[in-house]
């Protein structure tokens, strides 16, 4: 049986109470009678209760001391629910009666009804019946009477309520929901424990006031909040949804997904709103995420175009400087400005590939390198123009390792990131160059990490300045000549993660700016050879099939070929030089083709001249830089990519390379 409880109802008082007054009445009547059942009124009363009826003779001992109780009648209702015969069981104790420790259990009661002589209601579980009983016991001469009113109903809905609301409360818990109801006729507003917790207090820290709320928005959101929780209220929605976002107790701001219900009398005038609060800062921080992405993909796919257009416009420049360096003598003046042409252009060449940096995802030109050496020629070229209130310290571990890595990729941005250090610390300060070795980094692999900090003690960064700082064509140099064009940390940033590294910030305003870099090490020493290429003239009379859409393309990789003694047949059209091939197959040497044309594609070209022959060698010319990969070479079926604009020395050198093959 369930442990008794006293029922504080207002519902369960009345029942009490009325139970009470008619268990004095048969007290009375049972005083009265020579027997319980005598009279014929009592009878009536005692039989047809709409509750348990039953009357105890106590036991006692030879020191009057109760030891237990027998039954001395039961009304209908009760034996119904005992499923006993009254004839049975007359005058046998409560335990023979339920064959249970019955006398055990409710001693404590029957001695407090007597011990103080009055009435007691109490609940409890009676497992044999399976019911949850109101009952009431009255003490009398030498017996006593208890009643029962069967709550088994309201009961068992209260344990579902319970568990509905415990189950609730953990839901909230668990899913960070705050809960809060404005009732707007009396202007009163209830905040949960949880709205509390999710900006960081205790319940008792913030009050049920409106004005709780306003405080804590945001300054740039209040107005528009307010202004959209107004024309809800005067609209007929009966849906309320928003973002703004909130100060947390730490001083930050939290983005809240606010929901609410609109309750609305007959005259459509609201009532009640009851919401929620939902933290939603990690999804926004997502968002921001794939956005940047989306915005860098956008960037790298417009950075690629450009690039493709710009440097099929480089290529003829180059080509033709080139081709005019060679015709002419070394002393003419002429030789001086075409050697100006030539610079211009390969500068030109450099921007459009640190604008492909942004969007490339390979590296063109693996080498071993030593960070440690290359940070000792970037300080030997630092220390010539530094002012003398800045100085500069270097920190090498012992024996480092070398990463795989584009020499002039990685000297760019070391150059980059001391250059930004230097200007941030205007009125002097100390740059501290730091490499050491990692055994482990961040992920669960034991492979070794270089690692690469670089830390100034200048100006500093905010937060919102940090957030930014790797975006392309961001830049807090505004003003003068030191204007920038955005595009250096981007670099940095595209560079480091081409070459499968990371680079973190850390920055404080007015103490400085701390940038770490990690590359993972190289365990196994190769250093890269790189052959001088040289101007291959040729004799024999090879033939090439040039196919370019763009004339003035067509024009210079005809005339440097021509230049070097190959004999041209020129196509402006893919599909035409498919047909002059298949017909003269046995006459061509070598296929240059481009990759970009309109009608058909260089590597669609290469797949049609493969059906009817797999050995002649191809070359495929792109003013997309990326693509000149070995990945795209295999899966082309070509013998080289060359990129725009191309050097005619190795242009040469890999027509001649190709046809050896």
């Amino acid at each position: 049986m369930a442990a008794c409880m006293q029922s504080n109802s207002p519902d369960a008082s009345l029942i009490s109470s009325l139970q009470q007054r008619i268990l004095q009445l048969e007290s009375a009547l049972i005083q009265t009678q020579p027997s319980i059942s005598s009279h014929p009124y009592y009878q009536q009363l005692f039989n047809n209760m709409l509750h348990e009826v039953h009357v105890w003779d106590l036991v006692f001992d030879n020191k009057q001391n109760i030891i237990t109780w027998r039954l001395k009648d039961a009304n209908k209702l009760a034996l119904k629910a005992w499923n006993k015969n009254l004839e049975d069981i007359i005058g046998k104790t409560t335990d023979d009666i339920f064959q249970s420790n019955a006398t055990e259990k409710f001693m404590p009661i029957v001695q407090k009804i007597f011990a103080e002589n009055q009435p007691y209601t109490w609940e409890a579980y009676f497992e044999r019946t399976d019911q949850y009983l109101q009952m009431t016991s009255i003490p009398c001469d030498g017996y006593f009477i208890s009643t029962g009113i069967d709550i088994s109903p309201q009961k068992r809905i209260e344990v579902d309520l319970r568990e509905t609301v415990l189950k609730l409360t953990e839901a909230i818990s668990s899913g960070n929901v705050g809960l809060w109801d404005w009732d707007i006729v009396n202007d009163k507003v209830f905040f949960s424990a949880e709205w509390k917790r999710q900006l960081g207090y205790a319940d008792s820290e913030i009050a049920n006031d409106f004005i709780e709320w306003q405080q804590r928005v945001h300054p740039d959101d209040v107005e528009k909040t307010m202004d959209y929780i107004n024309a809800t209220l005067n609209s007929d929605a009966s849906i309320y949804e928003t973002e703004f976002r909130m100060r947390h107790k730490d001083g930050s701001y939290r983005w809240i997904l606010a929901h609410a219900t609109i309750t609305r009398d007959n005259q459509n005038k609201p009532l009640q709103m009851v919401g929620s609060h939902l933290d939603i800062t990690e999804r926004k921080r997502l968002e921001d995420t794939v956005l940047q992405q989306q915005k860098m993909q956008a960037l790298g796919t417009l950075a690629g175009g450009i690039a493709h257009d710009f440097n099929n416009l480089l290529t003829p420049m180059m080509g033709f400087t080139q081709l005019a360096k060679m015709s002419i003598s070394d002393e003419l003046v002429l030789t001086g400005y075409l050697n100006k042409i030539e610079d211009s252009a390969k500068r030109a060449k450099k921007l459009v590939q640190k604008i492909l940096l942004m969007s490339r995802k390979s590296i063109q030109n693996i080498e071993t390198v030593y960070l440690d050496k290359m940070i000792t020629e970037v300080v030997d070229l630092l220390k010539v123009s530094l002012s003398k209130n800045i100085t500069i310290s270097t920190r090498f571990c012992n024996n480092p390792l070398p990463i795989a890595a584009d020499p002039s990729q990685i000297y760019q941005v070391i150059l980059n990131l001391c250059t930004n250090a230097i200007q941030a610390m205007q009125k002097g300060g100390e740059l501290l160059i730091q490499l050491s070795l990692l055994t482990k980094h961040h992920d669960s692999s034991d492979k070794p990490w270089v690692c690469l900090s670089i830390k100034d003690t200048g100006t500093g960064m905010n937060e919102a300045t940090q957030k930014r700082i790797f975006e392309p064509f961001f830049t807090t140099k505004t003003q003068g000549e030191e204007r920038g064009t955005g595009l250096g940390l981007s670099i940095v940033s595209a560079v480091i993660k081409q070459h499968q590294g990371e680079i973190m910030v850390e920055s404080e305003v007015d103490v400085g700016t701390e940038f770490t870099l990690y590359f993972p090490a190289m365990t196994e020493q190769a250093v890269a050879q790189k052959t001088e290429l040289s101007v291959i003239k040729k004799t024999s009379n090879k033939t090439v099939l040039l196919i370019d859409n763009e004339p003035s393309l067509c024009e210079i990789s005809e005339t440097v070929l021509k230049q070097l003694g190959y004999q041209v047949f020129t196509f402006l059209d893919g599909h035409l030089a498919i047909d002059y091939f298949i017909k003269h197959r046995q006459e061509i040497d070598i296929i240059v083709t481009d990759y970009s044309m309109p009608a058909i594609t260089g590597p669609e070209v290469i797949a049609k001249i493969r059906e009817f022959d797999t050995q002649i060698p191809i070359i495929l010319l792109t003013g997309f830089s990326n693509l000149a990969t070995e990945e795209n070479r295999v899966l082309w079926g070509c013998n080289s990519i060359l990129s725009k604009p191309y050097n005619i020395e190795k242009f040469s050198q890999i027509i001649d390379q190709s046809i050896k093959k």
